[in-house]
């Protein structure tokens, strides 16, 4: 018997794969994939080591919910020692990627998207991170995260915005925070967030949405439009939008 490392997507066990010995091309692998499989040939025996490419299964197994996980950072000095705290502290989680989590950190950002965490493990990560001395949320899957950035305010009230995103914003979504960052242009046409002021607070409802004249139950990903807030901090917004500087943008986060 023989043994040679190879690296194959999964599963590769008919004619798409070669054994080294024989060039049988039909394998016996294991009922359960995993990153390291012996497989064994079906025509001559020989057993080999196939490094696995199995792709996450990111659903909600039956009778199980999955939540968002979100943490706001209070100071930029502040991040990476928490995100080493948050690395070792939600290494529990079966969906946890901490990877993400070093790519929010490198691109400046102060709201960091946790990922998904199944239910029973809501509990667990929350405790984790009061630990590690993070503010953190979680949301029910099917509550997703929405973002508008805040151009100005027109004299009638309403407020010039943009969906950069791809999912609709619903009227009746409620913005619980203010994000003030400055961003960059990099060479492959992406923008890397250079500098991020403190997250300010405040609870504001979509009311309304207009779009050319025409109102609408949402706000289209990828549009613009003047939308209607209701809420005592919307005094707050027009205070940041007063002090904002040139090369600045404001985001209106659901969190």
């Amino acid at each position: 018997m023989r043994l040679a490392a190879v690296s194959k997507p999964r599963p590769l066990h008919d004619g798409a794969s070669e054994c080294p010995s024989c060039g049988g091309t039909k394998f016996t692998v294991p009922a359960t994939p995993s990153a390291l499989e012996i497989w064994q040939c079906q025509n001559c025996g020989n057993e080999i080591a196939v490094h696995c490419h199995v792709a996450l299964n990111l659903s909600a197994p039956a009778g199980r919910e999955l939540f968002t996980g979100t943490v706001t950072i209070d100071s930029e000095k502040d991040a990476l020692k928490l995100l080493l705290k948050l690395k070792h502290a939600l290494s529990f989680a079966e969906r946890f990627e901490p990877f993400k989590l070093e790519a929010q950190h490198r691109e400046g950002r102060l709201i960091w998207d946790l990922g998904l965490f199944l239910d029973f493990e809501v509990e667990r990560a929350e405790a984790a991170c009061i630990r590690a001395g993070a503010r953190a949320t979680f949301r029910s899957g099917d509550q997703p995260r929405h973002e508008v950035l805040v151009d100005r305010q027109l004299p009638d009230g309403r407020w010039v915005v943009t969906n950069a995103g791809r999912l609709d914003v619903p009227v009746g979504a409620v913005f619980e925070l203010a994000v003030v960052e400055r961003s960059r242009k990099e060479p492959d046409g992406t923008f890397r967030i250079v500098e991020s002021a403190e997250p300010v607070l405040l609870r504001s409802e979509l009311a309304s949405v207009d779009i050319l004249h025409h109102p609408l139950p949402h706000i289209p990903g990828g549009y613009s439009g003047a939308i209607t807030l209701i809420g005592a901090d919307e005094e707050r917004l027009r205070a940041l939008v007063a002090q904002r500087l040139d090369g600045w943008s404001i985001k209106l986060s659901t969190r």
